[in-house]
């Protein structure tokens, strides 16, 4: 990924020494505010988080959740959960879910890694932890969850576990002090959407991904400046459509991609199957 420094020198000279760093974090925000708001068009924005259940039917939302795909049991996904959102929290509404009375738990770690973790569980057979949640509930990143891939059996006190998915940065000491470990029939997962971190430096990243970073952070940028300079001139207006128009591309693109789930077939509706400017019903023709 870029940092903030490189995709501001890829604006014309005169704008990059004209308008201070604090301006280039501000309008670099703003763009990633705005891309999260578009859903599927940034997918390392799309998260699933496992979750415990408080009462049989509480569930803290996910820092940075935005909208919610799916809640669904994680050793039957195809089981969806019904939800509702209220008080700021996600309620379950067709199933409860016990809590774990006597979780394994963990105080000592090692051997800090994006993609696995030791801790210090002294009797464990390999794999005794696949698909477990591993739920944090001391230091800094307290309430933060991590689904367990698989575990090699213990060796000298400790028990490596490894994630699902790699952890954006590394934990170490000071967000890790203690953890506690459920298996699948003590949480939920959420499939979701969520925000970016702010960038706070111009030396931060842009965590957008390479494939769009370029198209979308020049044109965004370059609106951003004429916008400052003069909000009302012919020159605002291009450069606003010119975002658009890159937004707009990278819609289509991120549609067209495989993979990508089928509309239904809807008996009635097979002559719009070209589009538009494909219509082609074919009425029967009649002997009477």
């Amino acid at each position: 990924m870029a940092t903030l420094t490189v995709v501001k020198a890829r604006q014309p000279y005169e704008f990059t020494q004209r308008y201070a760093d604090s301006y280039w974090i501000v309008w670099m925000n703003e763009l990633l505010e705005a891309l999260a708001g578009e859903g599927f068009l940034m997918p390392s924005i799309d998260h699933e988080t496992g979750v415990v259940v408080e009462d049989d039917v509480w569930i803290d939302k996910p820092d940075g959740m935005r909208t919610i795909g799916k809640i669904y049991n994680p050793a039957e996904p195809l089981m969806h959960y019904q939800y509702k959102e209220v008080e700021n929290k996600i309620k379950l509404l067709n199933v409860e879910i016990d809590e774990n009375d006597d979780p394994d738990t963990a105080d000592a770690f090692q051997n800090y890694a994006l993609g696995s973790i030791d801790v210090d569980i002294a009797v464990a057979d390999e794999d005794d932890f696949k698909d477990y949640l591993l739920v944090i509930d001391g230091g800094t990143e307290t309430g933060k969850t991590i689904i367990i891939k698989s575990n090699d059996a213990a060796a000298l006190g400790y028990t490596k576990l490894y994630f699902r998915h790699d952890l954006s940065t590394v934990l170490d000491a000071a967000k890790i002090t203690s953890c506690y470990l459920v298996s699948e029939t003590y949480y939920v997962i959420i499939e979701h959407s969520g925000s970016y971190d702010d960038i706070t430096a111009i030396g931060d990243e842009v965590p957008i991904d390479d494939k769009y970073e370029k198209r979308i952070t020049k044109a965004w940028l370059r609106f951003k400046v004429e916008e400052a300079t003069l909000s009302t001139s012919k020159e605002t207006i291009y450069y606003s459509k010119q975002f658009d128009r890159v937004l707009f591309d990278l819609k289509a693109e991120r549609r067209g991609l495989p993979g990508r789930p089928q509309p239904r077939y809807s008996p009635g509706f097979d002559q719009y199957r070209l589009g538009e400017s494909g219509y082609d019903k074919d009425f029967e023709s009649s002997d009477d």
